[in-house]
């Protein structure tokens, strides 16, 4: 007897409720086991607790019956990185049904099944693996310590590295999706305003953020705040001074003067808009940084950067469009545009027209200054 062998069995351990959310707010490797066999949940318990994998330790759940497993992977599927599934529970196929379940009903794709059996005859190997989409196949007698543990850890890369790629696509997903939803803003403040909520549902966080944009022609160069999501709304228009977070304002003052991006727990992210204008964009993102996270916003700031120029290409050419370049008023152009507005909002509204007499002499003579 090799001391791989499990032969020892206690008591099975008191764990968190399936179903409470506090046994899946732990940064940690959930894993369900599927087993109306309490000692099966005890001697797996026993054999790797307290191991952990890249860095996390293992959160065990245990249900006893294929419906529980259900009543769970309905609420938390998406969270449970491995399944250590029987195969005859309340019925001599149960565990064969919970899986069809899991992939076909519930669309668990990521989730990685080990079937567990005891009696290999219900469910022959092969026929079992090529019917049904599982991710190993093991007879009970099979798991020492060291093929649980080699069992598991292949199992958990294989979801960790599959998890990674799915966020990946989402997020792709979602900044394709931004860039044809921000592409038809005009307005500056409006489209920086659409950013704040871009980055935060990027990176899965509440709606909080503010932009700001730095005039470096300005003689006071101060920063001021053009948009703002949250709690943050009623700074719009005020000073960067006046945001009273202080890790906010370290991180915007850093990424303007580094003129690069600041990620961590507080990330700003910088956008140069020409010589004299700068943006900066910052959310709370309440933890660091993974590196698909910073990918991610990487490529989410090259996209929407054109919209940026894009913007201030169309504030130009409204200008030279509809404002008198030498007085900034309205020209004969903007002037109709404002009348047509206007006889919109107001159906009944009159023009008066002021004439001055002798204006054009008067400007030749004195310069538009007087």
């Amino acid at each position: 007897m090799t001391n791989d062998d499990l032969v020892t069995f206690i008591d099975e351990h008191d764990s968190l409720e399936a179903t409470s959310p506090a046994a899946f707010d732990q940064p940690c490797w959930h894993v369900l086991i599927v087993d109306d066999d309490p000692s099966v949940h005890s001697a797996t318990r026993l054999a790797i607790e307290n191991i952990s994998f890249e860095g996390r330790k293992l959160n065990f759940i245990s249900v006893y019956s294929a419906a529980e497993a259900h009543e769970v992977l309905a609420k938390q599927g998406e969270q449970i990185a491995v399944i250590l599934l029987d195969v005859v529970m309340e019925s001599d196929d149960a565990g064969l049904q919970l899986v069809s379940t899991i992939r076909e009903t519930l669309r668990l794709k990521l989730v990685r099944i080990i079937l567990r059996t005891g009696q290999p005859g219900y469910a022959p190997e092969v026929s079992t693996i090529q019917r049904l989409d599982i991710n190993d196949y093991k007879a009970k007698s099979e798991l020492t310590r060291s093929g649980l543990f080699t069992t598991l850890a292949v199992a958990i890369r294989s979801y960790s590295q599959l998890h990674q790629m799915e966020r990946s696509r989402r997020g792709l997903e979602k900044i394709v999706q931004a860039s044809c939803d921000l592409s038809r803003i005009r307005g500056l403040n409006a489209f920086a305003e659409g950013a704040v909520l871009q980055i935060c549902s990027l990176l899965g966080v509440s709606e909080e953020g503010l932009v700001c944009v730095q005039n470096r022609g300005n003689s006071s160069n101060e920063p001021q705040i053009i948009a703002a999501a949250g709690s943050y709304a009623s700074l719009i228009n005020d000073p960067l001074s006046a945001l009273p977070d202080a890790g906010m304002r370290l991180a915007v003052e850093q990424s303007l003067k580094s003129r690069a991006h600041c990620m961590g727990e507080t990330t700003a992210l910088f956008f140069h808009l020409g010589e004299d204008r700068s943006v900066v964009a910052c959310v709370h993102s309440n933890q660091a940084l993974s590196d698909i996270d910073q990918q991610l916003l990487e490529a989410f700031c090259a996209s929407i950067s054109v919209g940026f120029d894009n913007i201030l290409i169309n504030e130009r050419l409204e200008s030279e469009a509809f404002l008198d370049s030498l007085l900034g008023i309205p020209n004969r152009s903007g002037f109709e545009r404002v009348i047509l507005r206007q006889q919109k909002r107001f159906p009944d509204s009159l023009l008066m027209l002021v004439d001055i007499d002798d204006f054009s002499s008067i400007n030749s003579t004195l310069d538009q200054h007087y």
